[in-house]
């Protein structure tokens, strides 16, 4: 476990939570794998420009009409066909105290 100096700011830690994460370099773009408890894996690209997005969807054959521009607690709630509240619930079970 990796600790950081915010507690020297007068921040207090009030839980912790994991997920996995990959992170990989793809023609100027990150592209990020992550995994969340519940849901399937899911795809992260960036980059520079919606064009060089595009252009790395299609090296990893990701359609691009298929895009999500959402945050995870979206994701919990598309997936899981549940509210709001329900998938803020389950990511507060995801945090340690």
């Amino acid at each position: 476990v990796q600790t950081c100096a915010l507690p020297i700011s007068g921040l207090i830690q009030s839980g912790y939570q994991e997920n996995y994460r990959e992170v990989w370099s793809l023609n100027g773009c990150e592209i990020v794998i992550d995994e969340w408890p519940g849901i399937k894996p899911y795809i992260e690209i960036e980059g520079p420009s919606i064009a060089k997005l595009r252009h790395c969807a299609k090296m990893l054959e990701l359609n691009w009409k298929e895009h999500l521009i959402v945050s995870t607690l979206e994701l919990y709630m598309l997936e899981l066909r549940i509210s709001k509240r329900q998938a803020l619930q389950i990511m507060k079970r995801l945090v340690i105290d």
